[in-house]
C-alpha cells in the first residue's frame, strides 16, 4: 500500500502541485473530485490511483464561478493519459464524456460519452459490420462536442448544431 500511496501523490503533485498542498482548505470540493475519481476508476476498470483531478482549463459551471473537472487516467504500464470530463446531463459520478482531438481544430472536446469500459472500446474500435442508422459521421457524437469552449474560434464544429 506505501509503494501505491507514493504513486497517487507524485500523480497529484505531477498535474496540480498547488491545488493538492491546498486540498485542506476546501475539503468538500475534495472529497467531491476525490469521489468523481473512484467512480470513474470503477466504470473503466481501473485502480482509483491511476485517476486524478485537475481544473478544467476551458469549461467553468455556475454562470462562471467555478471550474469544471478534468479526469485524467493514466494507464500504468503504458502511461498513456487519457481525459474525461463529467457528463452533466446524467446523475453525477455515472456518466463521463471522453476528451479527444477535434476532426476541425484539433483541440480536446468532447467526442465519446462513457457509461461503461465497452463505450470507450466502441470509440476506439467502431464495428464496421454493424450497420448504423447515423446519418453523417457525426450524429454519435455528444451533444457538448459542438459549441465546446475548447474549440478553436472558427471551426466548424463550434457551432452549435
Amino acid at each position: 500500500m506505501a509503494e501505491r500511496a507514493a504513486i497517487a501523490v507524485r500523480r497529484h503533485r505531477d498535474h496540480d502541485a498547488a491545488a493538492f498542498a491546498a486540498r485542506h482548505r476546501d475539503w468538500p470540493e475534495w472529497a467531491r473530485r476525490a469521489a468523481a475519481a473512484r467512480a470513474l476508476a470503477i466504470t473503466l476498470g481501473v485502480e482509483a490511483e491511476d485517476v486524478t483531478v485537475t481544473d478544467d482549463p476551458d469549461r467553468r459551471y455556475a454562470d462562471g464561478r467555478y471550474p469544471g473537472m478534468t479526469l485524467t487516467v493514466t494507464e500504468p504500464v503504458t502511461e498513456r493519459a487519457w481525459r474525461f470530463i463529467p457528463d452533466l446531463t446524467l446523475a453525477p459520478g455515472t456518466g463521463w464524456l471522453l476528451l479527444d482531438q477535434c476532426p476541425g481544430c484539433g483541440e480536446a472536446v468532447p467526442m465519446a460519452a462513457i457509461t461503461a469500459l465497452a463505450d470507450l472500446g466502441e470509440y476506439l474500435a467502431p464495428d464496421p459490420e454493424v450497420d448504423t442508422t447515423f446519418d453523417t459521421a457525426f450524429d454519435h457524437v455528444p451533444g457538448d462536442h459542438f459549441g465546446d469552449p475548447a474549440h478553436r474560434p472558427g471551426c466548424t464544429h463550434a457551432a452549435l448544431t
